[in-house]
């Protein structure tokens, strides 16, 4: 987000279920898998996006935003 704001987990869930999770769900279809593959692709999205969260912390809370890095 560009716009600081504060998160709860509950806030960070719905994020997620509106972003990663959607794309764990897409995946999964295209890839093929069984329909009772979808619960841990919905998983494996959300993880990914907590990972990004967690990797991202220290860029975000020191205030620095680099589009273009050399």
């Amino acid at each position: 987000d560009m716009v600081k704001k504060e998160h709860t987990i509950v806030s960070m869930l719905d994020y997620c279920k509106g972003s990663a999770e959607s794309v764990g769900m897409m995946m999964s279809k295209i890839l093929g898998c069984h329909p009772r593959c979808e619960i841990h692709a919905r998983a494996l999205g959300r993880a990914f996006q907590i990972i990004n969260f967690i990797r991202d912390y220290d860029e975000d809370v020191s205030g620095i935003i680099s589009i273009f890095e050399n």
